[in-house]
């Protein structure tokens, strides 16, 4: 941290290569526009905990880009504070960024209250498609209950546990 080069660079190299006149503007500006919180604990304080959080990294939150980008401890800073509060994205199978696919039986009801809405907004009568077309009906009932639907049972347990390619 403290190495001997840095007793070798003349002032205003160094300051220039530590970006310290940056952080004096912004603990300025940062202070000029606080002045009246500031007035309660005093200036000293104010700095010192400014560069307490320049030290920490903690001083690019709530920042606006043009901040962050402004020196190379910033951008670290940032990338520090990104990683702690994403790293656990993705270990636990990805839920933070999708929830788990539903079950066939919610996706029964979904489909369920899907048709029910359609047919609402359609404005068409269980009666009336009951009347008009009683074939199809009759059909899809010996079919659910056959054994015929068996094969098409594993097909669509199946593609429901593959899991989504994008992301």
């Amino acid at each position: 941290m403290l190495s001997p080069e840095r007793l070798s660079l003349p002032g205003p190299e160094y300051l220039a290569q530590r970006h310290v006149l940056t952080y004096m503007e912004d603990a300025v500006s940062q202070l000029l526009e606080n002045r009246e919180d500031i007035s309660q604990y005093g200036i000293a304080r104010f700095f010192t905990e400014y560069f307490n959080s320049v030290r920490q990294g903690t001083h690019i939150l709530f920042r606006e880009f043009s901040f962050i980008q402004a020196t190379p401890h910033n951008r670290a800073s940032f990338l520090r504070t990104f990683w702690r509060c994403f790293r656990a994205v993705g270990k636990n199978g990805d839920e933070a960024i999708m929830p788990p696919p539903p079950s066939l039986a919610n996706d029964f009801y979904l489909f369920q209250d899907l048709a029910k809405r359609v047919a609402d907004t359609l404005q068409i009568l269980l009666e009336v498609v009951k009347d008009t077309h009683p074939k199809l009906l009759t059909i899809l009932l010996v079919l659910q209950n056959s054994s015929l639907l068996d094969p098409t049972k594993a097909i669509w347990q199946n593609t429901a546990l593959v899991e989504p390619t994008c992301k």
